[in-house]
């Protein structure tokens, strides 16, 4: 059985860790997904995943990525938002929001035409 196949029948992930149901969310499993990528995370981290998932609730799917970039700079307080969001989620603060909120990407998300931050 292909790799592929055998996640949708027997995970409730696709195979780039995106959760299938997206009211099976909750906070441990955002600390298990943080572990799983090595990235340690507080409650700060969880307060903005949660902000995440209420805008994805209430307004559905993104348009592109610089929507959820915008949502996540809202969430702090800083004089440079974006900077804080690259030092709390390295790796791109959309991808990884995303990721650990079991929420789907913006199709704009990871443009490889472009460079990277790490």
């Amino acid at each position: 059985m292909s790799e592929i196949m055998h996640h949708i029948l027997y995970s409730d992930r696709d195979p780039n860790g995106h959760m299938f149901n997206l009211d099976d969310w909750s906070e441990s499993i955002a600390y298990k997904l943080a572990n799983d990528i090595n990235l340690s995370i507080d409650e700060s981290h969880i307060k903005i995943l949660v902000t995440l998932r209420s805008h994805y609730k209430e307004h559905g799917p993104w348009k592109a990525a610089r929507e959820v970039l915008k949502l996540l700079e809202t969430c702090i307080t800083s004089a440079h938002p974006r900077k804080v969001l690259y030092q709390m989620f390295p790796g791109g603060p959309v991808k990884r929001t995303c990721y650990l909120a079991g929420l789907p990407q913006p199709a704009d998300c990871e443009d490889m035409s472009f460079g990277t931050s790490q």
